[in-house]
């Protein structure tokens, strides 16, 4: 009978000193003995470790509400496996990529992340997104915000709600959202979609910031109750101009009209790109019932020009006067110079 190599005890059998000391020092050895049995425990002596002999290659040791009361140490590329059919896991990865894994059940690919008083609780929803994902639940454990890589992309997705960004620095402190590209004459993209599609694109490239309007039409501030305002900050020498661009055909090139308030003569210009090829500003009125006016600051019209005509001076527009033939000798000055006079009445040139 051999106790160490897992025989059983008999009744009536004395267990001699000699047989004792032989199960204490094949217990604590320096190396495991050759005859250890599966399901023994070894004591290294040379590391003061605790070892487990398993069957088949496997060391399993089960046992229910374990508390421990120092670390537990794992050796390189040694996985902690949970779950009886091995669904996760975690494991220090030294020998391949010399970092933290972590494995995430393939039935769902999740997570998640929650208070400790729910983490027996049925979950109302879990992401199904078929990558590696990563959610944080809310206290309801109803809602979550999820982030995970679909080997193309990087999403942030939240079941409900908004994302909202802000800094909890200090007091009363800005918060700033940056976006960089990598690489020193990169992009950055910012995108926002509707139902069909990306609408609204913010980009940077050549210098400059650009915001694009893609399928549809740009607009700004939709809500009428409120002003839009532009370089609010200018000071000395800061004379911004606005420029719209379009295209001519003499000379086939993109040409730009422009505003600016300028500080030479202290106005305001609305002015067309110093080139031959563009033939100046125009002023088109669509619509018989329109008018094109010059006001003075107290709102008297100076100048208007519609349909009919035009006006001077608050005059009503009217049609172009008549001719007014040449005098032909001294008799008619007279008459002609009277008939010039009323035509400059009319169109409010001189006062009636």
């Amino acid at each position: 009978m051999a106790y160490i190599d897992g025989d059983d005890f008999i009744d009536g059998a004395i267990l001699s000193f000699q047989q004792a000391n032989r199960m204490k020092d094949n217990f604590r050895l320096a190396t495991p003995p050759a005859n250890i049995q599966p399901g023994m425990l070894f004591s290294d002596s040379d590391d003061d470790k605790l070892y487990h002999e398993g069957a088949a290659g496997e060391n399993e040791i089960l046992q229910s509400g374990v508390i421990l009361g120092s670390n537990i140490q794992l050796g390189d590329d040694v996985q902690l496996i949970f779950g009886d059919d091995s669904d996760g896991s975690i494991q220090y990865d030294e020998t391949i990529d010399d970092l933290m894994k972590l494995g995430v059940p393939v039935s769902n690919n999740v997570l998640a992340i929650l208070q400790q008083a729910d983490i027996g609780q049925n979950l109302a929803s879990v992401p199904a997104y078929g990558h590696p994902t990563i959610a944080l639940y809310g206290a309801s454990f109803t809602d979550y915000l999820a982030m995970y890589h679909d080997e193309t992309d990087g999403y942030f997705r939240t079941l409900d709600g908004s994302f909202i960004f802000q800094t909890d620095e200090g007091v009363n402190t800005p918060t700033s959202v940056f976006i960089k590209p990598k690489g020193a004459s990169e992009i950055s993209e910012f995108g926002l979609f509707d139902a069909d599609g990306q609408r609204l694109q913010a980009i940077t490239a050549a210098d400059r910031a650009y915001i694009r309007s893609l399928g549809g039409a740009l607009g700004i501030n939709d809500d009428a109750a409120q002003n839009v305002y532009m370089f609010e900050s200018a000071g000395v020498g800061d004379n911004p101009v606005k420029r719209v661009y379009g295209y001519i055909t003499t000379g086939a090139a993109a040409r730009y009209q422009y505003w600016q308030l300028e500080d030479v003569n202290d106005e305001a210009i609305w002015g067309a790109e110093n080139n031959a090829n563009l033939l100046g500003l125009t002023a088109k009125l669509n619509n018989a019932a329109q008018s094109f006016r010059v006001r003075d600051s107290g709102g008297v019209v100076k100048f208007e020009v519609n349909g009919t005509g035009f006006g001077f001076y608050a005059t009503a527009p009217a049609a172009q006067p008549a001719a007014i033939t040449d005098a032909t000798g001294a008799g008619d000055v007279v008459d002609r110079l009277n008939s010039l006079l009323a035509a400059m009445r009319t169109l409010g040139l001189i006062a009636t």
